[in-house]
């Protein structure tokens, strides 16, 4: 059949009815039999052509999947999606693997699910560009920069850190930039001075520097 038709193939879903024309066992297995091939499905009925068309789109999609399973695991991606996405990625690597082993033996090119799979897969895809887009776009650059100086999230609590850097990333949860010095510590107020700075400030008026037993005490 490719052989005489090796451009356009015998037309979709042609295979059966042309059979018999080329059965050179004049019927001893049957007539108008299916060709129980994915893949042969595809080359008798729509030439070489088609069956490159057939093959890109599965070594595309294998791609595509191993792209987004390293997507998932960029730190810029919150713990929820880089879960999803790496694992919807591995399912549909599954799922087309088994396809193409058990398409094997069964004539199933034309079937709504082989290209809901394909569909499944761009969409994943685009949903792994946003995850990451998002978090690397220059509006998110800039509001991790203005966090310097101001209020530091964590968890549920914040405090305000006068010349600290120290930012996590409230989507991540990542560290973003170290430290330069200590906040206060806690029950010594948010906005209060630390021990360390008392004891420079009365070293500069020639006071003597109090106990650190008092200075807890005076912090609570």
């Amino acid at each position: 059949m490719v052989l005489d038709r090796p451009i356009f193939g015998v037309g979709l879903r042609g295979y059966d009815s042309v059979y018999n024309q080329y059965d050179f066992l004049n019927g001893q297995y049957g007539r108008g039999r299916s060709v129980h091939s994915s893949h042969l499905q595809v080359l008798a009925e729509m030439g070489f052509p088609g069956a490159i068309v057939w093959m890109w789109l599965f070594a595309n999609a294998y791609l595509t999947l191993f792209r987004v399973r390293s997507r998932s695991r960029n730190p810029l991606v919150s713990g929820e999606e880089s879960h999803f996405l790496f694992t919807m990625a591995n399912a549909m690597i599954a799922s087309i693997t088994a396809f193409l082993v058990g398409g094997s033996f069964i004539a199933l090119a034309l079937n709504d699910l082989t290209w809901l799979t394909f569909v499944l897969i761009v969409a994943l895809d685009r949903l792994s560009i946003q995850a990451l887009g998002g978090r690397s776009s220059p509006h998110h650059s800039k509001a991790i920069s203005r966090r310097k100086g101001s209020t530091v999230t964590r968890g549920a609590r914040q405090s305000k850190c006068s010349g600290r850097i120290e930012v996590r990333d409230a989507i991540s949860g990542g560290e973003i930039v170290r430290p330069q010095h200590d906040c206060p510590r806690a029950g010594s107020g948010a906005a209060g001075p630390t021990a360390g700075t008392r004891r420079h400030q009365w070293r500069r008026a020639g006071k003597r520097p109090a106990p650190r037993s008092k200075l807890k005490l005076e912090g609570g």
